[in-house]
């Protein structure tokens, strides 16, 4: 009785299994590519949304034009670019964009966020009718 494999079984095993760690291989450079594009297109909505954050905490409305600022974080160098222009007469269009400066190439845009910021209103704050003696933490009845 022969009890070994014969040639042709073991090369036909090396294909099979040659293949399944190409593909193998494969998936795992893809996972990885993937992972690092996840991580910079985050750090890119990060640095968005902080523009964002302090254009809604400005006590005045930011002037109209463009501004670009080169930022560092998470040890790369980050372009922030924001546009602001008048969509309406009290309206304000502020487009903030971010994109991942590279070494000699052109920057690619990550995030880009577009955001409407009323400038002026003509309204006047409504007050309680009949309640106008401002009694207040601050003011003490007579």
């Amino acid at each position: 009785m022969n009890r070994g494999f014969t040639l042709i079984e073991v090369v036909i095993a090396m294909a099979i299994i040659a293949l399944v760690v190409t593909q193998l291989s494969a998936a795992i450079e893809q996972n990885h590519f993937t992972l690092g594009r996840l991580e910079q297109k985050t750090l890119a909505h990060t640095l968005v949304m902080n523009r964002i954050n302090e254009l809604q905490v400005m006590p005045e409305a930011p002037p109209v034009g463009s501004r670009d600022d080169d930022v560092d974080m998470a040890k790369q160098k980050w372009s922030v670019n924001t546009t602001t222009q008048l969509a309406q007469p009290n309206v304000l269009q502020i487009d903030v964009a971010v994109s991942l400066k590279a070494d000699g190439a052109q920057p690619m845009l990550l995030d880009k966020v577009r955001m409407l910021k009323v400038i002026k209103t003509s309204w006047e704050p409504l007050t309680a009718q009949g309640n106008n003696n401002n009694n207040g933490p601050d003011n003490e009845p007579n």
